[in-house]
């Protein structure tokens, strides 16, 4: 097989070393939580049962000579009989193996010059290349199989030959259905025009892009299923392919990809999911048109950050179009919007009123987003299909593989390192004043960006891939949809930001920057939970440590944060104290404009509320948990430690003596240091996991991790 860079371009190593990190992480929890946790209970599945009684006949023979017999024939048939047919196996494989790997060569290279003719719109050299290799590939499990004379099922458990017969088996059969894919592709591209490129424009409303030459097959939903079918049975037979019987350049593909698959796809569903997808964005009856939005993690809100800019984008047959992007952002909503909805009481430190940019104000990105839709259709008068958030880590790591970007018409160039201060620059301070565009750098920069990443090398494509997929799990990109089948694709992908439902423990600590400014990536925030059983009852103390690191020579991060901090927890938690918060001080809070009233949506959406009219602690109820919550008022050099405690009990969120808590991360927080123990009370721990982040103390478990991603515990009581 060729090791041409030019055909297979290698993958970078420091990508598939993050990656094995995550496979990594992710195999010694999911195998210490089947090794290490079993139900207590299950045990009994495994006892030796007693042998059923018998009895030998009067006229028997003597059985216990024949078993002596049957057993030196059987050691005779597996020590000599199947080492010789494997020896002879070997032998005619290695005298076939030069004419398999050649035509392998030859089927790889007609199956990448398809896809390189059907790159370039070449359909009927694109045709005949992959009709070739079709042809190929579908020869060598014959050419493989003929020489030993054996059924497939035997030859796989061959000594010495089974691993490389299943895995060129398992190739061929990949090869035979990418093949396959792109005869259908190349069908779909013969009676479809060539799309436009993507080059950006002075004006980013109206901008229009494609998916290229993959736009023909989402303007064909037929031809999209039989091509999806094929990319799934092609990725089922990668599954048994072993990298390390190939050479160095194919190996490294499909080491990608398999690291790829088990990272973010551990169903074993990732064309299926990935394809239902796009499908959904780009293939339906319809236009479907969503909002982006970008929300700003140095103002923390629930949902990720303030919703400072967004763009409304038009999906349609593999064509996207830019349609609504307001060079004042949010603002240009509000002054379009009756403003006749009063907000949650903590919003009223910021606005008297209730308006789109203040509406992602729930840990649950979907009911966020829907009232974002609500607002919007109030401005606009007609209701997107659905909301799209970014945090900015997104494009903080595709302009490490894009390089410094220079929007036309300003003189700075962004990077990875700047983007978030520069942005803020331009947008808080920079900005024309006279014509009030203070989003415009952000819009002048979406083009340029957009470019420069679909005009990306193979290999560094790949990586912003796997970048766009890995922030996708970290709940950095998150999709709201309207549409009941779509939301639930979203949802199988763990990509639409709801918040996790669960029979056991729970906890997520969320911050609201209100009034803050551009503070929350100067302040450290780091949670210490101890949680104890006693009589009956879980006692949980939850320590956030808040430390402000804002200097001087920042204008924009040097001033106080003010944080309305709220902990999501079990709906059966009883709140004990709070202690440590800040408590407001006169005139905080804005008085809610004349005519503005609740919205039944908002009581819906947080049940009955009650507020500490002395220290504004806020007692709600959202998606299936209580939240409990207070103010952190922080000026720059400072610490502050708020200390939440509250009960759950036991026997309510505990299954047989297993005690499991899911965390669930903030979207857009940068990197906390989280610290959990567990204490058994008058029990004792049996077994706990994950592993690779646990130690025991004393009789306690206790675990030191971060918050790149939400995390799951678990103790075993004896």
């Amino acid at each position: 097989m060729s090791s041409s860079p030019n055909v297979h371009p290698p993958v970078p190593d420091h990508n598939v070393l993050d990656l094995r990190q995550i496979v990594a992480e992710r195999q010694v929890e999911a195998a210490e939580n089947r090794r290490r946790l079993p139900r207590p209970d299950l045990g009994r599945h495994f006892r030796r049962r007693p042998a059923a009684a018998w009895h030998m006949p009067a006229a028997a023979r003597d059985w216990g000579s024949i078993r002596r017999q049957s057993f030196f024939f059987l050691v005779v048939g597996l020590v000599v009989i199947i080492p010789a047919v494997a020896i002879v196996g070997v032998a005619r494989f290695a005298q076939a193996a030069g004419q398999v790997a050649t035509r392998g060569q030859q089927a790889a290279s007609e199956l990448q010059a398809g896809l390189m003719a059907w790159r370039e719109y070449q359909v009927a050299t694109a045709r005949q290349h992959f009709a070739e290799a079709e042809r190929l590939f579908g020869r060598i499990e014959p050419d493989l199989q003929g020489p030993l004379g054996l059924p497939p099922s035997m030859v796989e458990f061959l000594p010495g030959l089974g691993n490389r017969y299943r895995t060129a088996r398992s190739l061929a059969q990949a090869g035979q259905s990418l093949a396959q894919a792109g005869q259908r592709a190349t069908t779909a591209l013969a009676s479809a025009p060539r799309p436009h490129s993507n080059a950006p424009r002075d004006v980013i409303q109206g901008w229009e892009g494609s998916l290229g030459f993959l736009t023909p097959i989402f303007s064909a939903p037929a031809t999209l299923t039989a091509v999806v079918n094929d990319l799934a049975v092609a990725e089922r037979a990668l599954r048994s392919v072993d990298p390390d019987v190939l050479p160095a350049d194919y190996a490294r593909m499909v080491r990608w990809w398999q690291l790829v698959e088990q990272s973010f796809f551990p169903d074993g569903r990732a064309v299926e999911q990935v394809g239902r997808l796009l499908t959904g964005l780009f293939a339906q009856h319809q236009a479907q048109e969503y909002l982006v939005v970008f929300q700003n993690d140095d103002e923390l809100r629930p949902s990720g950050g303030f919703a400072g800019t967004f763009v409304l984008v038009k999906f349609d047959r593999g064509r996207m179009r830019i349609v609504d992007a307001p060079a004042t952002g949010p603002f240009d909503l509000t002054a379009t919007t009756p403003h006749t909805t009063r907000p949650p009481e903590p919003l009223l430190a910021v606005a008297p009123y209730w308006a789109f940019h203040d509406a992602n104000w729930f840990l649950d990105w979907p009911t966020s987003a829907s009232f974002m839709l609500d607002f919007y259709e109030q401005a606009r008068g007609f209701r997107p299909d659905g909301v799209i958030a970014l945090s900015p880590a997104v494009v903080e790591d595709l302009l490490r593989l894009t390089g410094p970007l220079r929007p036309p018409g300003y003189d700075v160039a962004v990077t990875a390192d700047n983007f978030v201060r520069a942005t803020e620059q331009q947008v808080e301070l920079k900005f024309d004043r006279a014509l009030n565009n203070p989003k415009q750098f952000i819009l002048d920069l979406i083009p340029v960006l957009l470019q420069s990443v679909g005009s990306l090398p193979t290999a560094e494509a790949l990586e912003a891939v796997v970048t766009i997929l890995s922030h996708a799990a970290q709940a950095n990109i998150m999709l709201a949809s309207e549409d009941p089948d779509f939301g639930q694709t979203v949802a199988e992908l763990g990509w639409n930001g709801a918040v996790i439902q669960t029979d056991g423990d729970y906890l997520s600590v969320v911050d609201s920057n209100l009034g803050g400014g551009k503070t929350d990536r100067v302040v450290t925030e780091n949670v210490d939970i101890a949680v104890t059983l006693d009589s009956g009852l879980l006692r949980h103390t939850v320590k956030v440590t808040r430390v402000h690191g804002g200097q001087a020579d920042d204008p924009l991060g040097f001033q106080p944060n003010h944080d309305f901090l709220r902990i999501y927890v079990p709906a059966s938690a009883q709140l004990g104290s709070i202690t440590g918060a800040s408590t407001p001080p006169a005139g905080f809070f804005q008085t809610a404009s004349p005519g503005t009233t609740p919205s039944s949506k908002l009581q819906r959406a947080e049940g009955q509320v009650l507020v500490d009219s002395t220290n504004h602690f806020r007692f709600s109820a959202e998606n299936g948990k209580r939240v409990f919550g207070a103010w952190s008022l922080l000026p720059p050099g400072q610490q502050q430690t708020i200390t939440f405690t509250y009960t759950v009990p036991f026997d309510q969120i505990t299954d047989h003596g297993l005690w499991n808590m899911i965390w669930q991360k903030q979207p857009g927080t940068v990197e906390r240091r989280w610290t959990l123990s567990f204490d058994p009370g008058s029990r004792k721990v049996r077994e706990f996991a994950p592993l690779a982040s646990s130690q025991r103390d004393g009789r306690q478990a206790v675990w030191v991790t971060t918050s790149e991603r939400s995390r799951q515990f678990q103790v075993v009581l004896k």
